[in-house]
């Protein structure tokens, strides 16, 4: 397997994380009122590895924030 195979591979990774993280977030924004402490802490949890997947992207593409 090639480095620019390996690459796409994770790229593809965190594309799939990413979605993921959006549809829980999206969820928890739109349907749940009033959360409890543990699906406040999932939320947050989700926002932080988010940020850190995007972040980490950005520095693989050498992108600068």
């Amino acid at each position: 397997m090639t480095d620019s195979e390996k690459l796409a591979m994770v790229y593809k990774h965190i594309d799939e994380r990413l979605a993921y993280l959006t549809r829980l977030i999206y969820h928890h924004e739109c349907n749940i009122d009033q959360p409890n402490s543990d699906e406040q802490a999932d939320y947050q949890m989700a926002l932080g590895e988010r940020r850190a997947l995007m972040e980490l992207s950005h520095k693989l593409m050498g992108v600068q924030p």
